[in-house]
């Protein structure tokens, strides 16, 4: 495992357990049919660290993850292992633009987390293990989620390019520095 591979990883573990730090202070409401508001920041860094490996390293490094997080916190494994893909995919040969603009990061965690949302709760809807209705999951659970990765999205954009700044290195020249 490369160095550039584990300090990404370390981050998103830290991220993680922030996550459920904060989803711990956050409104969460076990039947569902109220205010649930779910931190996607190991989420959001994940989307932001894909720009800093090649392909074989990507998704490998987005296989780690995903199963680090299905198997701590979620109980569903394939499907985040799908998910997580899905972004290092799409990232790498969809987008292909390296260096986002606030705003248009903002819109791809948006959407990212939204595939998230979706995807786990048609997945749950199919096997009988929730009954909302699709408009209570988007007032309840999208929106409010929404707000909150508008938040943490500002920040992980924020803060990675301080530390691009400080230490001279873009995600296309840290690719190379091994």
């Amino acid at each position: 495992m490369n160095n550039r591979l584990l300090k990404h990883f370390i981050i998103i573990i830290l991220c993680y357990v922030i996550d459920s730090t904060i989803a711990y202070l956050l409104p969460y409401n076990f039947a569902k049919q109220s205010l649930t508001i779910i931190p996607y920041l190991g989420l959001i860094v994940f989307i932001k660290s894909v720009d800093y490996f090649k392909d074989a390293d990507l998704y490998f490094f987005a296989a780690i993850c995903s199963t680090y997080y299905s198997v701590i916190y979620a109980n569903s494994l394939p499907i985040y292992i799908l998910v997580y893909e899905i972004i290092a995919f799409s990232k790498t040969y969809i987008i292909k633009v390296k260096q986002l603009s606030l705003l248009e990061f903002e819109e791809l965690c948006c959407v990212y987390v939204i595939l998230n949302i979706l995807v786990t709760y048609i997945v749950m809807y199919i096997s009988g293990k929730t009954s909302i209705f699709i408009f209570t999951l988007i007032l309840n659970r999208i929106l409010p989620t929404i707000a909150l990765t508008l938040i943490f999205g500002a920040l992980t954009y924020n803060l990675f390019n301080y530390f691009e700044r400080i230490h001279f290195i873009t995600p296309l020249d840290d690719m190379f520095d091994h």
